[in-house]
């Protein structure tokens, strides 16, 4: 029978230590702005510091399989059987595709919600 010996703790190779961010304290009186921050990066970091929200440049794109994330209704199953019938029940005009992926367009959607209900809310 042989038995294994391990090496002493002292021969193996120690582990890095780990880099901590710094937490602000309650003495620390200064924030740090985004123009700040992008001082000292590059110009493409400079851009997207600058850039608006997505909301404001167009609207809000959902994976279907996503949508419960953002909203409770429909639920995905009910959202799945509009996408099937969109040809004839209007839905055509919410979804979008890019490949295999369907997409709802969000605002779309709920235009056609008001549209589809005769305007009653």
């Amino acid at each position: 029978m042989a038995f294994l010996i391990s090496a002493p703790a002292a021969d193996l190779p120690q582990p890095k230590p780990r880099r901590t961010a710094r937490l602000p304290h309650a003495g620390d009186t200064h924030s740090t702005t985004s123009a700040q921050l992008a001082e000292g990066c590059d110009v493409k970091a400079k851009a997207l510091l600058n850039t608006p929200p997505p909301s404001a440049l167009h609207n809000r794109l959902i994976p279907l399989t996503d949508w419960n994330q953002y909203h409770a209704w429909p639920p995905i199953g009910g959202l799945r059987h509009l996408v099937f019938f969109e040809r004839t029940n209007g839905f055509d005009k919410v979804v979008r595709r890019v490949g295999r992926r369907v997409l709802i367009d969000e605002a779309s959607f709920f235009a056609w919600v008001d549209s589809t209900n005769g305007g009653a809310a």
